[in-house]
Parts: C-alpha cells; sequence; structure tokens
C-alpha cells in the first residue's frame, strides 16, 4: 500500500519563528502556569469517566448506580474494546485512488454465530456496512469496523444471544455501549444507546433488552453500532444478519 505523508524541509521551518518580546515572554508564562495548575486538578479519565456518567444518566437511565469514586474496572481480557474505536485510520485521503490494504485485527471470513439468535432491533435500516469509509471530518478512508443500523430514538435493543455482560460504560467514542461475550467466546458489541439496561457482570437472556437506541458518542444520529468480534478480531455483521434489515 503506497504511504502518504507529509515533507518538511527544514528552511521551511524557520518561517514560523519570531523573536518575542520580554512583555510577550512573561504573558506566555503566566498563561502556561495557569494551565498547568489547571489540568492538575483535573479528574483522573476512570474517575472521570464515572462522573460524566452520573451526571448525564441521574442513575437510572442506565439502569444502576455509578460510584465516582469506584469507576468500573475492566476485565484483562477486554484491551481490545478500544483497540479501534470503531474505526481503523487507514492513513491515507480521500483522494487515494490505489488499493488499501485489510486491517491486522479485521477477518473476512465468516464467522459462526449460529442462526438461534435474536434480531438486535424490532425494525432499523442498514447505513453503514463492515468496510472502508471516508471520515465526513478527517476526509481520510478508514475502516468501520461494525454495520450501523439506523432506528428510533429510544428503541429497544436486545441482546442477541445469552451471556455474560463484559462491559457497560460510556465512551467519548461509542457512546453508552455494551459488550456481551457468549459461551463460544464471541462478543457483540452495541454502541451509542441512550441508555443502558444492564450492568457488567450480569448475565443476559437472549432477547432481553440491554440498552436503548441513541446517538451517543460520535454519532450523527440515532443508530445501533453493532459488532461481532472473537480473538480480539473483528468479523463482517452481514455474515449474521444480512438480509434481516433493508
Amino acid at each position: 500500500m503506497k504511504i502518504i505523508c507529509r515533507k518538511f524541509k527544514s528552511n521551511e521551518t524557520k518561517r514560523g519563528l519570531k523573536i518575542l518580546s520580554k512583555k510577550s515572554i512573561a504573558v506566555f508564562s503566566a498563561i502556561a502556569a495557569a494551565l498547568i495548575m489547571y489540568s492538575a486538578i483535573q479528574p483522573q479519565p476512570d474517575a472521570l469517566q464515572s462522573v460524566f456518567a452520573v451526571s448525564n444518566s441521574n442513575h437510572s437511565d442506565i439502569g444502576y448506580t455509578i460510584n465516582a469514586d469506584q469507576p468500573l474496572t475492566v476485565d484483562d481480557d477486554l484491551t481490545d474494546v478500544f483497540l479501534d474505536g470503531e474505526e481503523i485510520d487507514s492513513g491515507v485521503s480521500a483522494s487515494y485512488d490505489g488499493e488499501l490494504d485489510i486491517p491486522t485485527n479485521v477477518r473476512l471470513d465468516k464467522i459462526d454465530f449460529g442462526s438461534d439468535f435474536c434480531k438486535p432491533l424490532d425494525s432499523a435500516r442498514v447505513t453503514s456496512l463492515f468496510d472502508y469509509r471516508v471520515n465526513p471530518v478527517t476526509g481520510r478512508y478508514v475502516f468501520h469496523t461494525g454495520i450501523d443500523l439506523g432506528a428510533a430514538q429510544g428503541s429497544n435493543i436486545y441482546a442477541m444471544l445469552g451471556g455474560r455482560v463484559v462491559r457497560a460504560a460510556y465512551d467519548s467514542g461509542y457512546g453508552y455501549f455494551v459488550v456481551i461475550e457468549h459461551s463460544n467466546g464471541i462478543r457483540t458489541l452495541y454502541a451509542h444507546c441512550s441508555k443502558l439496561k444492564v450492568k457488567a457482570g450480569e448475565t443476559v437472556n437472549k432477547g432481553q433488552v440491554i440498552a436503548l437506541v441513541g446517538s451517543t458518542g460520535n454519532s450523527t444520529g440515532p443508530h445501533l453500532h453493532l459488532e461481532f468480534r472473537k480473538n480480539n478480531q473483528r468479523y463482517d455483521p452481514e455474515w449474521v444478519i444480512g438480509g434481516i434489515y433493508n
């Protein structure tokens, strides 16, 4: 794959430099000191995540109480949850007309999820597939690691199979999301929810309502971002739900 990068000439980098007056230096020093003091009093990421969830949910929104002093813990084997944050940046701009490699944590072969599962939504339409797409913000090609299902705000989201909830939390990219691990080691991820109805550690049944459709996190409208994962690999949801929704 061709790699596109930006090169800077050493003589061009000097054009942005100029000598500052003593007064300017003093002003910049004061600003820097203020920023350092501000960052020192900010909450740590885990605590901030818990505070955010509490302030936005009033506890009842996600079905359980989050204590800001005791943030949710993550199992050691869940390091893959945020491996790509829903999209894997290819590193090339939308003007690139060559072929793109398949990301190392993406599989194109069929995943064996079985046929005895519950639809995640009663009604939906496919709005984005498991494939490369142009990020509307960055203008770069990115690999979308799930399938987007447009649905009405507040619609029920169902557990496709029974299993254990290994994560139910908030993320700036996924918004409110749920990860369920099933008996065969496959994990389903449901993201951009408006409310969560389960918590980490719970056992859920097939067809149980686990969340409600929303547009939280990095989202442009109400939809469900659905992923299938196994052994840190992402699989195309079309192998499982292809043909269910238009």
